[in-house]
């Protein structure tokens, strides 16, 4: 089914809706304010490029792109399931930048000006990568703050 956020149009499936957590590929609409926050933040830090990693669906990575002017986005999962419903997503959106498919650490090999970090559990595996390949700013987020402390 295809819902609106804001700027973009995303594919996700009909049951993250309800349970975002059980859905093959994660979409937890109830995040939808933290990422419009996140999305200002991206426009006001001048960032051109973006790493989307741990992408699943792409809202970040597209809605940052379509709301900020941003040259091009690199998505990045693992997840075979997230990475088809991904391309057509950035398809659908008109976004300039790959899908990589492939896990975090192993697919980052370029810098970008901001990187994002939004992973299902603890996001403390990804961040050696994600400040390497920083030029400027990583973000973090966990919607589960458990995952912090573990």
């Amino acid at each position: 089914m295809i819902v609106r956020e804001e700027s973009a149009q995303l594919a996700v499936e009909k049951s993250s809706l309800k349970d975002p957590f059980h859905a093959s590929v994660f979409y937890n609409p109830r995040m939808q304010f933290n990422r419009s926050l996140s999305s200002l933040a991206v426009g006001a830090s001048g960032a051109k490029t973006l790493c989307d990693g741990l992408s699943a669906s792409g809202a970040r990575g597209i809605r940052y792109f379509l709301e900020n002017g941003l040259e091009g986005v690199d998505f990045v999962d693992a997840n075979p399931d997230a990475v088809k419903l991904l391309r057509g997503n950035v398809e659908r959106n008109r976004v300039s930048g790959n899908v990589l498919e492939g896990g975090f650490n192993e697919s980052v090999r370029k810098n970008y000006d901001w990187v994002e970090v939004d992973p299902f559990g603890s996001p403390a595996p990804f961040l050696e990568i994600a400040f390497q390949h920083a030029k400027k700013f990583v973000s973090i987020t966990a919607t589960d703050l458990a995952n912090l402390c573990s």
